[in-house]
């Protein structure tokens, strides 16, 4: 699907700015182990920028399925959305409500912070500057109970041009376990009902798509072992035995078109980075892109092939901001 088509298919605009604010999309590891590295993406849209454990967690009695848990030793357990300037630019001068449920599974927790900075060039994150840090304000502190935790701010000329972030959570070095739910950010000066960003749950994983898909079903983490029944699929082809650097070519055409040209891995069947499986041989073989956009990239082997094997492989491309 072409970007422009994921973006028109919303609600004229979204009630929504947070993408994935429900947290059901965990592509890299489908909810089945937590998430540990630092200022990395983790669950869809979401960077972990505070904690040693973050992972999608199913959850009974709510009207809602999943929570991000979030786990820290002594250290900060904060999240953080980048938003794109598409997403924000009719919010100029607009005061904008960002609400989250929030509950302290176990430990201290200091008073929630919101954090909003603005990127200092379009769509940019290399560089950005601070709006604020705010208190988020509720009827309660935060305790075992889901409590909705909220502040209200105006969006700068900046924030929309460039588009923004917000980081949200624990923000003193602390041990605890925090659970976040339904985070939204919606136009006006009061929380309102949560929705996604999508119009379903199709449409929010394309919105996620589009900067960051893999070949991988919905159920299987990066670098999931799936044996050799997947899709994307090449035969070797040269003059003899064995067949030179370039003799396997798969091109993929991405589901959603990217924001951006992609960041590009390829996966053996069983998992390991780099590589293609000889199905045929039973053996794996050195692979990377080789020319590479927004509507799709281009694979070759980069060591010598077999001809007229069959290779096979998963990958997963990258736009992130």
């Amino acid at each position: 699907m072409a970007q422009g088509d994921v973006l028109a298919f919303m609600k004229n605009r979204p009630g929504n700015r947070l993408i994935n604010g429900n947290f059901a999309i965990d592509v890299r590891k489908a909810g089945l182990t937590a998430h540990t590295t630092l200022a990395a993406y983790s669950l869809d849209r979401f960077l972990l920028i505070g904690g040693t454990s973050l992972q999608r967690t199913a959850v009974s009695g709510q009207n809602f399925a999943y929570v991000a848990q979030n786990t820290s030793t002594a250290t900060t357990n904060m999240l953080q959305q980048r938003i794109e300037s598409a997403m924000v630019k009719d919010l100029r001068g607009k005061t904008v409500t960002f609400h989250i449920l929030m509950k302290k599974v176990s430990g201290t927790v200091t008073a929630p912070i919101l954090r909003v900075h603005y990127a200092n060039a379009i769509d940019n994150f290399a560089a950005t500057t601070l709006v604020a840090d705010y208190t988020l304000e509720s009827t309660a502190v935060i305790d075992a109970t889901f409590r909705r935790f909220k502040k209200s701010f105006t969006v700068t000329s900046e924030m929309a041009d460039n588009g923004f972030y917000v980081q949200f959570g624990d923000f003193s070095s602390n041990t605890n376990v925090i659970q976040y739910a339904q985070v939204m950010i919606n136009e006006g000066g009061a929380p309102a009902p949560f929705e996604g960003a999508g119009v379903n749950h199709i449409h929010e994983k394309q919105l996620c798509q589009r900067y960051f898909e893999t070949s991988y079903y919905e159920t299987d983490a990066l670098g999931t072992n799936t044996g050799t029944n997947i899709g994307t699929v090449a035969t070797a082809s040269g003059t003899s035995s064995t067949a030179g650097i370039g003799a396997v070519q798969m091109m993929i055409q991405f589901k959603v078109t990217k924001r951006a040209a992609s960041g590009f891995t390829v996966y053996s069947a069983a998992g390991g980075a780099g590589l293609f499986t000889n199905v045929t041989a039973g053996s794996t073989l050195a692979a990377a892109e080789n020319g590479n956009g927004i509507h799709g990239v281009r694979l070759m082997n980069t060591a010598a092939a077999i001809d007229n094997n069959v290779y096979v492989c998963h990958w997963a491309a990258s736009a992130e901001l």
